[in-house]
């Protein structure tokens, strides 16, 4: 953590869970963390309101992964410190209807998923097996795929070639084109696309089978709700940035700059443009300078200064933000052109 209040070792543009785990992650190793963010509530699409008293959430449906041996379970309990839990849904997560009223309960585990589609379609079970084996093999496939990305030059190369096959051919082909190949049944081929809409709802023909199964598989131990709503993210974890030294700024319009210097070293500008607030109005935050803050690089004596300016109209206008779509929908677009690569 800084020990110099006046400097902070990042700073996070967007409080969107992406953001607030990496800025809980800095947190947990000792970094001072700044996050800032555009709205006047803090956490994406984890924000949730009233209406009629009602609660209703703003881009949370479910989640798989959250059983007590969940791999996703055992990031947010180290990130949250074990503060957020997790209420289990019925059996059928999800059931798909269709118009006359053939219905195909999603139930957990993976076994009873696969003799419920076993039973509505017995004419295909051999294709259900089938599939389920395509979905193993995509889900090993993607694991390569992204350790390769994580992996610098040679390393990333060498392993790429382990997995040179596996990658193109599920992740550089569509679901339509690889649901096409292994299932006969219109109507089953349609249950098996119903969780589509979990990464973004493109049409089958222009998505990644990489991600479908991902996400599918993301599903198949049961889903899972937050005890108190989406909100629990943000209301848990900025706490834990604040405790640590950081700070969560809200009502905060950034630009960002950034370059390499001659000796080679990159530098980082990060301009704002309207005034801020805490994320915590009670909580008061002596080391955050209402007109200058700055990012300092550890091992560095020199720090990188981000000018705060109150006037919105001596910033450049703002071209439309491309992270607002979805990540679902990113790696949607961008994956199979990675995988591609490795044809």
């Amino acid at each position: 953590m800084s020990t110099d209040r006046d400097h902070f070792d990042a700073i996070v543009i967007g409080s969107g869970i992406g953001g607030l785990a990496c800025a809980v992650a800095l947190a947990r190793c000792g970094r001072g963390v700044l996050v800032l963010e555009r709205q006047h509530v803090g956490g994406g699409l984890t924000q949730s309101f009233e209406r009629n008293g009602f609660r209703c959430d703003v881009g949370l449906h479910y989640l798989g992964e959250m059983g007590t041996q969940g791999e996703a379970r055992g990031i947010i309990d180290w990130l949250s410190g074990n503060a957020i839990t997790f209420a289990s849904l019925s059996n059928a997560y999800d059931i798909v209807h269709f118009p006359d009223d053939f219905t195909v309960p999603f139930t957990r585990p993976r076994a009873a998923l696969v003799h419920e589609l076993k039973s509505r379609f017995p004419e295909s079970a051999a294709e259900v097996d089938v599939f389920f084996d395509a979905l193993d093999e995509a889900v090993h496939a993607g694991k390569a795929l992204f350790t390769r990305r994580a992996l610098s030059g040679f390393l990333g190369d060498v392993y790429g070639l382990w997995h040179k096959r596996d990658i193109p051919k599920w992740w550089g082909r569509t679901t339509a084109e690889v649901l096409d190949s292994l299932i006969s049944d219109p109507r089953l081929r349609a249950v098996l696309l119903a969780q589509q809409g979990n990464h973004g709802g493109a049409e089958p023909a222009n998505t990644s089978f990489g991600i479908h199964a991902v996400v599918m598989n993301h599903y198949l131990n049961g889903g899972w709700y937050p005890v108190g709503g989406a909100r629990v993210f943000a209301d848990t974890l900025i706490p834990v940035i604040e405790q640590a030294g950081g700070a969560v700024q809200l009502n905060t319009r950034v630009a960002t700059q950034c370059g390499r210097r001659r000796s080679g070293k990159r530098w980082h500008r990060v301009r704002r443009a309207a005034s801020a607030s805490p994320a915590h109005k009670p909580t008061h935050h002596p080391h955050i300078d209402k007109d200058q803050c700055s990012l300092r690089r550890r091992g560095d004596s020199k720090s990188v200064t981000a000018d705060h300016e109150a006037s919105p109209e001596t910033q450049p206008q703002a071209r439309p933000d491309p992270g607002r779509r979805s990540l679902s929908r990113r790696l949607t677009w961008n994956l199979p052109r990675a995988a591609a690569r490795h044809r």
